[in-house]
């Protein structure tokens, strides 16, 4: 249970932030205390990080048994959520530490290092029983989100500081902290942030409007633009990149926002991190090979790119893809703007700012033009900031940009540190592979941002079970877990069935979400690499059965009566009437359904189904009357 020696210790300042998170936390749910635990050692708990209010009773580093009987203690073992309503009425949780302290209620969620081995919990308790409702839930889990964004930081550069507000805590050598009152139109700026804004606009700061006028304005309009959306909810998070002038060299800035939430769901403060930093962003650093590069054509498409920056920007491996991320990942320009300046000779050097899907890590880019091939022109796009040496050396390209879930490297390295060569795995593994069957017809039809928004809610929804979450591709995703004794493999099944059920949306494709089980046994197929690539295999060709052949394509229930019906000769709209579902759905189960079979149009997709009783059954068992209308069969 304990976690690596070689973590970063959290700094004072780091857990005095914590606390006044906490302490925003319990007083915004009207509870007793707030509080972030931390797993020390052989078998113990800190009480890392309590809130300040009076009515909390823990000392910041007081150290408790990590055991039966302690509520932080099963919320660590199962990696899920407690919510325990009155302590006094359950039998296992009577005579629990906090109950002896006054303490009744709980709710806790565990808290993650930034590769999924367990940090702690952040948790809740109050004096008088409650049941805890769907919107307290949520508080508590941004909350959780501010402390998982600083052990990530923390990990990464033991300088760095929590995400919480700017009145929390100072500032390290480059990164400072800020908030945002939306009722009052305020802003506070921690000092070096101050500093930095009051020497371009040459006085203080101290409002929202103040701030944006010290950005240029191509970044001030978009920062305003997405500040609004976490102000209004409509987004959880934001960020953006930009870059500053400065006599002494260019500076790169990255802020990043979350909004915090109140009992009734409403935003009560925008708070956030803000990182500044020196770059080279001369000719001759954009002339350069190294690195992170792309070629592009006269158009500002892409002609061939390092493949780190097809996992930068989980473009699987697809140049149409990659070219349309880098142009909507372009910030305050417009590349192919850019890119016409450029071989016009108005510069001999563009320097742009990149943000991969959901701000993920913005990036400086130079683009400069390299001799052409024949008669087509051609530019080097080039990273100069941020940029890795290499994927194995840098954890940010372990995080898949859209979702911000780690990726397959980092779940076979969980699996490795679960196997043994002798012993095989310990407990019962359960590996749940999730498939967005539909995601490449959502794209086209709605949009990238609409496809990525439903992977980013599914990814959300995955990871509230508390398992350890990655993903294999661009809507594959997977769910590691390793059960307690006291959970059936039914429960698990049941509670992640729930948690990937498809997040309805207006007006859009609807989500066609498939979900599959293995159960991880020993054996020499179960090796880590071994089972991932079986895993990969079978998202690929649809899930089998134990005993099936993997090489038969497999279709859901739902794609099987679309399917027959097309065979027996409905439209799209007579199918979308009998099974009372929206046209748009009826096409997105057949984009799926000729992706699986491999077929290009509705005549092969009939003789597939004729010729294929194994996957949709004989025309004989089609005949049940709820699954075709009266005039099929005349």
């Amino acid at each position: 249970m304990g976690q690596p020696t070689s973590r970063s210790e959290p700094t004072a300042e780091t857990v005095h932030a914590w606390r006044l998170l906490m302490t925003v936390v319990a007083r915004s749910l009207h509870v007793s205390v707030g509080l972030v635990t931390r797993v020390v050692g052989d078998g113990e708990l800190e009480y890392a990080a309590p809130s300040t209010n009076p009515e909390n009773p823990y000392t910041p580093g007081e150290l408790i048994a990590l055991e039966a009987g302690v509520l932080c203690e099963q919320v660590i073992t199962r990696r899920s959520e407690l919510a325990v309503c009155d302590s006094r009425t359950q039998a296992e949780w009577a005579d629990n530490p906090d109950a002896r302290t006054g303490l009744l209620a709980y709710l806790g969620f565990p808290v993650f290092w930034p590769d999924g081995a367990i940090f702690g919990t952040i948790c809740v308790l109050d004096r008088q029983p409650r049941d805890f409702t769907g919107a307290e839930r949520a508080l508590l889990l941004s909350a959780r989100d501010l402390i998982h964004d600083s052990l990530g930081a923390m990990d990464a550069s033991p300088e760095s500081v929590s995400v919480v507000p700017a009145a929390a805590a100072g500032d390290s050598p480059s990164m400072g902290l800020w908030d945002h009152d939306p009722r009052t139109g305020t802003v506070r700026l921690s000092p070096l942030v101050h500093a930095l804004y009051a020497e371009l606009c040459g006085g203080s700061v101290e409002t929202l409007a103040q701030w944006l006028n010290c950005f240029p304005r191509k970044y001030a309009e978009e920062w305003a633009s997405r500040l609004h959306t976490l102000v209004t909810g409509e987004h959880r998070t934001a960020s953006i990149g930009m870059l500053l002038p400065d006599g002494a060299g260019p500076r790169m800035v990255r802020i990043v926002g979350r909004g915090l939430r109140d009992a009734d769901g409403e935003v009560m403060a925008v708070v956030g991190v803000h990182t500044v930093h020196d770059v080279d962003a001369g000719p001759e650093a954009g002339r350069r090979t190294d690195g992170i590069t792309a070629l592009l054509d006269g158009r500002g498409r892409v002609v061939q790119a390092d493949p780190r920056l097809d996992e930068l920007f989980a473009s699987a491996s697809s140049r149409e893809l990659l070219s349309a991320r880098l142009a909507d990942a372009v910030i305050g320009h417009d590349l192919s703007e850019a890119v016409r300046r450029v071989r016009r000779g108005a510069a001999e050097v563009e320097h742009l700012v990149l943000e991969p899907v959901l701000g993920q890590s913005p990036y400086l880019a130079s683009l400069t033009q390299v001799a052409a091939e024949g008669s087509r022109p051609r530019l080097r796009l080039r990273l100069l900031s941020e940029h890795p040496a290499s994927p194995e050396t840098h954890s940010h390209l372990d995080r898949e940009p859209v979702t911000g879930l780690p990726t397959r490297r980092q779940l076979e390295g969980r699996l490795r540190a679960w196997w043994d060569e002798e012993a095989g795995y310990p407990g019962r593994v359960m590996l749940a592979l999730v498939d967005v069957t539909n995601i490449r017809t959502i794209a086209r039809e709605d949009g990238l941002s609409a496809a990525d928004d439903v992977l980013g809610a599914l990814a959300d929804r995955l990871s509230g079970t508390g398992h350890f979450v990655a993903t294999l591709g661009y809507g594959y995703l997977a769910l590691l877990a390793q059960l307690h004794e006291s959970v059936s493999i039914t429960s698990f099944q049941e509670a992640v069935q729930e948690q990937a059920r498809p997040v309805p949306c207006a007006d859009v494709v609807e989500p066609i979400i498939e979900v599959s089980w293995t159960e991880v046994r020993d054996g020499a197929d179960s090796r880590p690499d071994a089972l991932l690539d079986r895993a990969a295999e079978a998202l690929a060709h649809g899930v089998t059965d134990e005993g099936e052949d993997p090489r038969t394509p497999r279709l859901t229930e739902r794609q099987r009566e679309v399917a027959q019906l097309v065979a027996v000769g409905l439209s799209n709209k007579e199918i979308a009437e009998h099974l009372v579902i929206a046209v748009r759905t009826v096409e997105g189960h057949l984009d799926a359904i000729r992706e699986r079979l491999d077929v290009r149009n509705r005549a092969q997709l009939v003789a597939f189904v004729l010729t294929h009783p194994a996957v949709c059954g004989t025309p004989q068992e089609w005949g049940e009357p709820r699954r075709l209308p009266e005039r099929v069969g005349r």
